[in-house]
């Protein structure tokens, strides 16, 4: 008899099918996730189509400053706020940075990976895509209506159309935002940057408790960092002697801003 975690990973498994030659992915932290993510999350759906498998890509990171939540947490928070997406997270722990995706996207072969991106992360994501492990493309899009319009930012809310408001109040969330407002315990002002629709009203609340709480009862445990062991010298010595640490042609990737550079020389 199959128990019942063995369904769990046949519908996981399910659900990671590769359908289509062209995967989009969608990498982000989305600590806690807000508007702003729905509308570029909306934007990749849209226009990858029918003919374009998607996998979201969470951070694994977890802090209690930065990154609270843990993945299980933000994958259930996500799929609450947009039921779209249920299925398309990438859940492996194993790959923690976009050049992993990359080579997973490969491996399951995929013929064109598309990268979509904040306008923020739009560059550095174009100097990732360099690193190509034998795609025939890789793209990068991103959202224009999300770039922060500075003047729009400065006009006053009675010389602005609805329509303005609410691209204000989109190019103007961020994830640090929705956290200051957990801390200093402002639920409107949480409420209005998660404000997903109808569906998500009940989770709101519970969302910005859970917030709360990560960000405290963190304080005083070990971070939990994905490079925060620092090898000594003779390691790292004896890493390089044994080809095991970089060598010419690597590409490097920094796992916090996605910066990569490509190793010229050892």
């Amino acid at each position: 008899m199959k128990g019942f975690y063995s369904f769990l990973q046949e519908a996981e498994d399910q659900q990671n099918t590769k359908v289509n030659d062209t995967l989009m992915i969608h990498p982000g932290r989305m600590n806690p996730m807000h508007l702003g993510h729905r509308d570029m999350l909306k934007y990749g759906l849209n226009e990858g189509g029918s003919d374009t498998d998607h996998q979201i890509q969470l951070s694994r990171l977890q802090d209690p400053k930065k990154n609270p939540l843990s993945l299980d947490r933000k994958v259930h928070y996500a799929q609450l706020a947009m039921p779209e997406t249920k299925g398309m997270y990438n859940t492996d722990m194993d790959i923690r940075t976009p050049i992993q995706a990359m080579q997973q996207a490969k491996d399951k072969g995929y013929q064109n990976l598309v990268f979509n991106v904040g306008p923020d992360n739009e560059e550095a994501f174009k100097n990732i895509a360099r690193y190509n492990p034998g795609f025939k493309n890789v793209d990068v899009i991103s959202n224009p209506d999300m770039v922060r319009d500075l003047d729009l930012l400065k006009t006053p809310e009675g010389e602005m159309s609805k329509e303005d408001l609410r691209k204000r109040l989109i190019t103007g969330l961020s994830a640090s935002k929705m956290r200051k407002a957990a801390m200093n315990n402002d639920f409107e002002g949480f409420r209005e940057g998660t404000d997903f629709g109808d569906h998500f009203k009940p989770h709101q609340k519970p969302l910005f408790e859970e917030l709360k709480t990560a960000m405290g009862a963190l304080k005083n445990q070990p971070l939990q960092f994905d490079n925060s062991y620092e090898p000594d010298a003779d390691m790292i010595r004896e890493m390089y002697k044994t080809g095991k640490l970089f060598v010419e042609g690597d590409f490097i990737e920094d796992e916090y801003s996605y910066m990569v550079g490509e190793i010229i020389r050892c």
